[in-house]
């Protein structure tokens, strides 16, 4: 956590988050602590390179703190958010609830793999607003769209050794995003451009298995993939 605030003198200078976050090392969740009161604000410490913001005094002094918090969140413009691996309609819900623009159900080997028949049965009320999304890796492409209408799945999330032609196929249907292993370049997901929605960058492979590893990766790969792909 940075600090803006001088707890000897109470003054608050927001040029020390510029300063510092750039220095955090690898992997550290920073925190924005202080003297945040605009989106604007927001938007500059996460360009910083901080991935949450500790924000009491403008809340507690707000009639309705959570009607601030959501304003607040509209000014500033945050990267696209999906919460992945939920399992449950409560969780989906207080994911919604917190500013996810999408939510992840996996529906391939992991220990937080959703139940078919469960999502199916609590989707359908989550916010429309909200982006479905589920997670393969392997199963048919059959399979895929057979579940993404059960599910009423906005999208389908692509892992492992599935080609462009699969893509072509589902985007007939439903949105799909294409997960990278990284470190790869933007040649390789050239093919799968035209069919795709969107690109998953992901940590590199670990015995055989991408994602869900918690691994972190190299940040200028994925300045380096932006770079290279139109």
């Amino acid at each position: 956590g940075v600090n803006h605030r001088d707890l000897r003198t109470f003054e608050v200078n927001l040029d020390l988050g510029r300063e510092l976050g750039p220095r955090l090392p690898p992997g550290a969740l920073g925190v924005a602590e202080s003297g945040l009161h605009t989106g604007a604000d927001l938007a500059r410490m996460a360009a910083a390179g901080f991935q949450a913001f500790l924000i009491g005094e403008q809340f507690m002094r707000a009639p309705d703190p959570g009607a601030a918090l959501r304003e607040l969140l509209a000014q500033c413009h945050l990267p696209f958010l999906k919460i992945c691996g939920l399992t449950n309609r409560e969780d989906a819900l207080q994911a919604c609830e917190a500013g996810a623009h999408a939510v992840g159900f996996v529906f391939a080997a992991s220990p937080r793999r959703a139940v078919v028949e469960q999502v199916r049965g609590f989707a359908p009320s989550l916010p429309a607003e909200v982006a479905r999304v589920g997670v393969f890796a392997g199963a048919p492409v059959a399979e895929i769209r057979a579940i993404a209408h059960a599910c009423g799945l906005h999208a389908v999330q692509l892992h492992g050794p599935y080609l462009p032609d699969d893509a072509r196929q589902l985007a007939r249907e439903v949105a799909v995003w294409r997960a990278v292993a990284m470190p790869h370049g933007a040649k390789a997901a050239l093919a799968w451009a035209p069919f795709v929605e969107r690109f998953v960058r992901d940590s590199p492979a670990r015995d055989g298995v991408s994602g869900g590893s918690g691994a972190t990766f190299d940040g200028s790969w994925e300045r380096e993939f932006a770079a290279e792909l139109p």
